[in-house]
C-alpha cells in the first residue's frame, strides 16, 4: 500500500512540477515582496519588518493558492482524460488514490515554502546584516497550514465535481478558519444572540483553526521566544489530527462515488 501511494504521490508531484502554476505562484510572491520592499523603504516603520511581515503573508497565501488551484482540478482532469479508470484498475484502491494525490500536492507545497522562505531569509540578511531564524520557525507553521489546506481540498474534491466549486469552498473554509478568533469575539462580547449565536459557536468549534497557526505577528515583532515547544507540539498534533480526520472522511466519500 505504501509503495503504491508513494508512486501516485511521485507522479502527482511530477505533474505539478512540469506545470506552469507552481512557477507562476512563486513568481507572483517574489514580485509582490519586491514591490513592498520598494514602498517599505519609504514607510515610517523599519523596512526589514515591513518586508518580513508581507513576505510571510505572501508565502502563506501563495502556498494556499497553489494547493487550492492545483488540487481543485486534479480529479476533474483524471475523469476527463479517463485515466482514473486506468489507475484504479491497477490494484490501486480509491483510498490510496486520494492519499497519493494528497501527499503529492503536499510535497510540492513543501518545496515551494522551503525555497520561498530561503529567498526571504537571504533578502532579510541583506537588509539587516544578520540571520533571522524567525522566518524558519514561521515556515514550519506555514507548512502546517498547508497540510490542513491540502486535506480540505482533498475532502471537497472527493464529493464535488466542478473544479471552480471545489476551489471556492476550499478557499472559503480557509478564510473562515483564519477568522475564527473574530467569531469567538462576536460570541464573547454578546454581539450576536439566538440561533445565529449557536451557528457561530458551532462554526468556531468545527472550523480548522488557521488563526492559531498564524504566528507571523510574533515573528515580525521579535517575540519568537513565545513560540515554545509545547505550543509547537500542540499545533503539530492538532494539524495531524484534523488532517487525518478530513482524509478519513475523504476516503469514505470517494469510495462511494460513481464516475460517468
Amino acid at each position: 500500500m505504501i509503495s503504491r501511494m508513494f508512486f501516485l504521490a511521485l507522479n502527482t508531484a511530477r505533474e505539478l512540477f512540469r506545470g506552469k502554476l507552481l512557477y507562476s505562484v512563486l513568481f507572483l510572491g517574489a514580485f509582490l515582496v519586491a514591490v513592498v520592499s520598494i514602498f517599505g523603504s519609504a514607510s515610517v516603520g523599519d523596512q526589514a519588518e515591513v518586508v518580513k511581515d508581507f513576505g510571510l503573508f505572501a508565502i502563506s497565501m501563495q502556498s494556499v493558492l497553489f494547493l487550492v488551484l492545483s488540487g481543485s482540478g486534479f480529479l476533474a482532469k483524471e475523469i476527463n482524460k479517463r485515466t482514473i479508470w486506468t489507475t484504479l484498475s491497477r490494484a490501486v484502491s480509491r483510498t490510496e488514490f486520494m492519499l497519493g494525490k494528497f501527499f503529492g500536492m503536499l510535497a510540492v507545497s513543501l518545496v515551494l515554502i522551503f525555497f520561498s522562505c530561503l529567498l526571504l531569509t537571504a533578502y532579510l540578511y541583506l537588509l539587516k546584516g544578520g540571520l533571522d531564524l524567525s522566518v524558519a520557525i514561521s515556515s514550519y507553521f506555514i507548512f502546517l497550514e498547508a497540510t490542513l489546506v491540502a486535506a480540505i481540498v482533498t475532502l471537497t474534491s472527493s464529493f464535488l465535481v466542478t473544479p471552480m466549486l471545489v476551489g471556492i469552498i476550499s478557499f472559503s473554509l480557509f478564510l473562515a478558519g483564519r477568522s475564527s478568533e473574530y467569531l469567538s469575539y462576536l460570541v464573547s462580547e454578546g454581539l450576536v444572540k439566538g440561533l445565529l449565536k449557536k451557528v457561530i459557536e458551532i462554526a468556531y468549534w468545527t472550523l480548522p483553526r488557521f488563526s492559531d497557526l498564524n504566528i507571523s505577528e510574533l515573528a515580525v515583532k521579535g517575540q519568537a521566544e513565545l513560540i515554545t515547544l509545547p505550543f509547537v507540539t500542540e499545533a503539530t498534533l492538532y494539524t495531524l489530527g484534523y488532517s487525518l480526520f478530513l482524509l478519513a472522511i475523504s476516503a469514505f466519500l470517494f469510495s462511494r462515488r460513481e464516475f460517468p
